[in-house]
């Protein structure tokens, strides 16, 4: 309806290959970690063992990537790869309700809510899969 491209989005990840998620379903990726944008959203999505996808190359990239400004979200449990990159540190947050209390004994310096999503700053949260929609609605 613009008549021009409004956004564009690309499918990356760890080695560039290809990720599979948690339901076993494998993307072919566009690319490896490289640097975005000053003005790039990165959205992580998470899944059922988000600790496991959650490695110490993914961490310092996020971390560098928001240092730049760029701002980042976790879908359903990949909130907790953004609190171990220390980019929920006091802020607001949500995480799929599987994953609360863990969520709350580990990251004491995270506000967590139960609202179905949270942007806090350059930062947002999901607490499921759905709940992306309602975010991006």
């Amino acid at each position: 309806m613009a008549g021009q491209p409004l956004y564009e989005w690309r499918i990356i990840g760890e080695g560039g290959e290809t990720a599979m998620c948690s339901a076993g379903t494998v993307f072919n990726l566009d690319g490896d970690l490289s640097e975005t944008s000053r003005d790039a959203t990165v959205v992580l999505c998470g899944g059922i063992d988000v600790a496991a996808a959650t490695t110490k190359t993914l961490l310092n990239w996020l971390r560098r990537e928001a240092r730049r400004g760029v701002s980042v979200g976790g879908l359903c449990t990949a909130g907790y790869t953004l609190a171990r990159a220390g980019l929920l540190n006091g802020k607001k947050a949500t995480i799929h309700w599987e994953n609360q209390d863990s969520f709350i004994e580990e990251f004491e310096d995270v506000t967590l809510t139960k609202s179905v999503f949270v942007t806090d700053g350059k930062t947002f949260t999901t607490a499921g899969g759905t709940a992306a929609i309602d975010l991006m609605l």
